[in-house]
């Protein structure tokens, strides 16, 4: 708990800053009194680094500061005073101050009875036995030309700052103005919600873990990692020659321990959220501008108000509150209600975002040039996606931005779980569809070896069969001509048998009309003349006597046939003359 009072007393104006942190003894109260020096413990969570701060913002205000701390578990109060207002003359005389006069500051481990009952009195406000007592007796103002005005509106606007900053939950901060108002109540600087988690859905909210250290060999670079809710990590890869940046996921499970670690939170407001939100910040002008960008939380605590410089990095800002565009998308207004935070916690032994980041001794003054191309590059990579694939997803289903300005009817268009695991495992996704692919090409290319494995096998089979069957059927001819053949031997042996017999029957038929034709021969040569001529005409007799017989014997026939009876009658008188 922090308490911050502006009060005065008759013609002197005081400011306290009462905190119930650990305290400092002697030697951290000593350390503090030098500039640019900070001891840092193995467990040291602050917020300084540099040495400079509470010096720097003294040296700024001015006046008589007076320091009393205990620190828990310690008895003891000890005491520091920078009188400023005589630093100043000490310069003014002197041109520098290669030491602080010691006419300047007072160290004491004794803080008296007073300074005692003083801090008692005091630290008792923030319900504590130890801490922080920070008192200026702030310098002359001139009530006349309102110098002490203009440092209260300063501290006022100094204060709205703060509630704006703090993200520490655990630390509260009160502040008391009775300058003008004797009367004025103590009022709690409730911290500024960027993100409004709690009260976001979660389809449009996430929380990603990035790891990020430094490669010392050769040169030092650092290099980052983004981890899911399962704990997977996925390393960025920069853009290299024409091949794009991309996240590649990575087992670091064994060297996890080397990192440093920051938190990154995205949300998509709704436009009762974004109202809200303006509405807290009294209608601050170029307010979506401002809280679209990218917030640098460090140990709880904003480093800056305003994240418009991030508009030079991500597609979705632009340079006025009315033209938000979602990267080219016309009238994509749900981007005034894209919010970023990027924690880190930063200790002696944690300090990569610290470098990365570009952290210097006046943490308030952020500049987006100061952060590493790296870091800008991979958060560029992550956050552009998303809004561009909500782009994407409204026009594929031909969704009118117009219309649901605020993506609250077509929350299904903007599921940013969804949408950044889909941007972490792309290249794996994509390299997993090469390997489905060329798998699924191997599978095919076996599958086809196989089939043309079987088809070789039923065709040798084929051949196989055929030739068998070719075999079977050379077989079965050879056997078939060997049958024939052997038929064609019988038969010709039957032939020649038959053709033996019928020769043997003409021999003998030829030898019987032979002997036929010897015997009519013989007889005929016995006959006389006479006797032969009777036969032939006896022979003629029965056969003109058997034909003139026949019915069907016509005259012309006789004729014809007693013309032939003439010629026989001839023929054997010319025979018998012979």
């Amino acid at each position: 708990m922090i308490e911050i009072s502006l009060f005065d007393i008759p013609q002197d104006y005081y400011l306290f800053i009462i905190d119930n942190g650990r305290g400092m003894d002697f030697v951290d109260i000593t350390n503090m009194n030098v500039l640019y020096r900070h001891q840092e413990h193995n467990n040291d969570d602050g917020h300084g680094t540099f040495g400079f701060g509470a010096k720097g913002a003294m040296l700024c205000i001015g006046g008589l500061w007076t320091f009393l701390s205990k620190k828990k578990g310690e008895k003891s109060i000890c005491k520091l005073v920078w009188d400023v207002e005589l630093m100043k003359e000490d310069v003014t005389i002197n041109k520098h101050i290669p030491d602080l006069n010691p006419k300047c500051t007072r160290i004491s481990d004794e803080s008296g009875v007073d300074n005692t009952n003083l801090y008692n009195n005091y630290i008792s406000k923030v319900y504590s036995n130890n801490g922080t007592i920070a008192m200026c007796k702030l310098p002359f103002y001139d009530v006349l030309y309102d110098e002490i005005d203009d440092f209260e509106d300063q501290l006022i606007r100094t204060m709205k700052t703060m509630k704006f900053k703090n993200n520490n939950k655990k630390c509260q901060i009160l502040f008391l103005n009775s300058v003008k108002d004797k009367n004025a109540k103590i009022q709690k600087l409730l911290p500024f919600d960027i993100l409004d988690y709690k009260n976001t859905i979660d389809s449009k909210k996430i929380k990603l873990t990035i790891l990020g250290r430094y490669i010392n060999v050769p040169k030092p670079y650092p290099e980052f990692y983004i981890g899911d809710e399962n704990n997977n990590f996925y390393k960025f890869v920069p853009r290299r020659n024409k091949k794009k940046a991309y996240f590649r996921k990575t087992d670091i499970s064994k060297i996890i321990k080397s990192f440093d670690r920051a938190e990154l939170a995205i949300t998509l407001l709704n436009e009762k959220q974004i109202e809200h939100q303006k509405e807290l910040l009294n209608k601050e002008s170029g307010i979506y501008h401002k809280l679209a960008g990218i917030f640098i939380d460090r140990n709880g605590n904003y480093i800056s108000t305003d994240s418009s410089c991030w508009g030079k990095i991500l597609a979705h800002q632009t340079k006025s509150d009315h033209l938000f565009s979602a990267a080219q998308a016309s009238s994509g207004k749900f981007t005034k209600g894209a919010r970023c935070v990027l924690s880190y916690h930063k200790t002696k032994s944690s300090k990569v975002f610290d470098q990365v980041i570009g952290c210097k001794a006046n943490k308030s003054k952020f500049e987006i040039d100061s952060v590493h191309d790296k870091l800008k590059n991979m958060l560029k990579l992550l956050i552009d996606s998303v809004y561009k694939k909500i782009i994407r997803n409204c026009r594929k289903q031909k969704v009118d931005i117009k219309a649901d300005a605020y993506l609250e009817n077509n929350l299904n268009l903007c599921n940013i779980p969804q949408i950044v695991s889909n941007i972490l495992n792309k290249e794996d996704n994509q390299k997993r569809k090469v390997e489905e692919a060329e798998k699924e090409a191997a599978r095919k290319a076996l599958q086809q070896a196989k089939k043309e494995k079987e088809e070789a096998r039923k065709a040798a089979e084929a051949e196989k069969e055929a030739a068998r069957k070719a075999l079977q059927q050379a077989k079965k001819e050879k056997e078939e001509g060997a049958r024939k053949a052997a038929e064609e031997r019988k038969a010709l042996q039957q032939a020649e048998r038959e053709n033996e017999n019928l020769q043997q029957k003409i021999n003998k038929q030829m030898a019987d009309e032979k002997a036929k034709e010897e015997k009519i021969a013989a007889q005929v040569v016995n006959l006389t003349d006479e006797n032969f001529k009777e036969k032939i005409n006896n022979n003629l007799g029965i056969v003109w006597k058997d034909v003139t017989k026949n019915p069907d014997f016509t005259d012309e026939k006789r004729k014809k046939m007693a013309e032939i009876n003439i010629l026989l009658e001839e023929y054997i008188n010319n025979f018998l003359n012979d």
